[in-house]
């Protein structure tokens, strides 16, 4: 015998989002070819949602027959604000050798992040309530750069650049959950379902590049990256967990030529890696609606990219400039929404039915083609006319 259950949701909400952000900035320089610069900014970023669902679950028996049929509302509530700190010291020493440079550069970022959410539900005939839960989520992101690069002119036309950076992340948030108690009306502290998470990445990285003529015909420059990742996730439920450490390297270049009446003709390659953010990451289970639940996901990988570009460049005597790109984007391990469905589900000590379980995972192979065509024309000494018209096309493929 074989039963199927039909859930109808249909409901309206009330997204609301605000942002605002400032800083402060120096430069200064200390004496002859060395130069100091500094930031400070101040960055708020913040949502909220607000709605009611009707829901009616009808349950059929193996012959079609309405077994039961059940309505009832959800009235819920979202909210989640960010405030981030970023500040900035960076040292610049040039030399009198030609295009011979020092860089040193110090950034940092701290965020305060908090989501919240609180949701009850009742039926409808009569008018009662059954269920609810809340959940509160603060929790800090910060992050320190340092690098250094250094440029050295090695004869004509070659320049050698090399460097190292360092990249250290501390993520960490705690998530109290609330269980509505149907007797008291009060919303209770549940161990089972809360939560702290701790999240630490450290990444050491150094590159090598060059810039220099090939048969005095073609500009070159062509380079290598080596990154090296450690990351440790520490969680309170269930101790520490084993992320194996990974290295990779990230090469590109760029070859061009210069043609006569100011015409350069341009092939570019990039290999990049694009590492997961806070919210992908946070474990936190926003149960906000008990039938489609989100969470994050800290074991995520980043996604990688490899990017061609073929470009030309013309420029005419009176200002005039076209600009022609022909792109190929390919991403792997592309980190997309995953959903899996399913008939019981256990979080703590709490049994959801029928319910949609959301969270981020490298399930996506992405291919982008497109094209760009920039158009500069001066109208007078003080206008300049700009048109900007672009294509593309996007491939995508999700495996589960």
């Amino acid at each position: 015998d074989t039963s199927a259950t039909h859930l109808i949701q249909n409901g309206t909400n009330q997204f609301n989002r605000s942002g605002y952000q400032t800083g402060v900035s120096f430069d200064w320089e200390i004496k002859k070819k060395n130069n100091i610069t500094g930031s400070l900014s101040y960055n708020y970023f913040g949502n909220n949602t607000t709605g009611i669902t009707n829901r009616e679950t009808i349950l059929h028996d193996a012959l079609g027959n309405s077994v039961s049929d059940v309505n009832n509302v959800i009235d819920a509530s979202n909210n989640f604000n960010s405030k981030t700190f970023d500040w900035s010291l960076n040292y610049k020493r040039t030399f009198e050798k030609k295009d011979q440079g020092l860089d040193i550069l110090y950034t940092a970022s701290s965020s305060n992040n908090y989501s919240y959410y609180i949701q009850t539900q009742k039926f409808v005939s009569p008018d009662l309530i059954f269920n609810g839960s809340s959940g509160i989520n603060p929790g800090t992101d910060k992050q320190t750069n340092i690098s250094i690069n250094y440029t050295h002119p090695i004869g004509k036309d070659f320049i050698l650049e090399t460097g190292a950076k360092t990249v250290l992340s501390q993520l960490s948030n705690t998530s109290n959950v609330y269980l509505l108690n149907p007797v008291s009306k009060n919303y209770d502290f549940n161990t089972a379902q809360s939560l702290a998470m701790n999240y630490s990445r450290s990444i050491y990285a150094g590159y090598l590049s060059a810039t220099f003529k090939l048969f005095n015909f073609f500009d070159i420059k062509t380079g290598c990256r080596y990154e090296y990742t450690q990351t440790k996730t520490d969680f309170s439920n269930s101790g520490i967990a084993n992320i194996n450490p990974y290295g990779m390297f990230v090469p590109s270049g760029i070859i061009s030529h210069t043609f006569k009446n100011n015409q350069t003709l341009k092939i570019s390659y990039s290999h990049r890696i694009q590492r997961p953010d806070y919210r992908d990451l946070n474990t936190f289970i926003n149960a906000s609606d008990p039938k489609n639940i989100t969470t994050g996901n800290p074991n995520l990988k980043p996604e990688i990219s490899d990017n061609i570009e073929l470009g030309y460049n013309k420029n005419f005597e009176k200002g005039t400039n076209i600009n022609v790109v022909l792109f190929y984007r390919g991403n792997r391990d592309d980190i997309q929404q995953y959903t899996r469905y399913f008939p019981t589900y256990v979080i703590g000590d709490s049994t959801y039915s029928n319910v949609a379980i959301s969270t981020r995972e490298n399930i996506g192979l992405e291919d982008n083609f497109g094209m760009n065509i920039f158009v500069s024309v001066p109208i007078t000494k003080k206008i300049n006319l700009r048109s900007n018209l672009s294509g593309f096309q996007r491939l995508q493929n999700s495996r589960g």
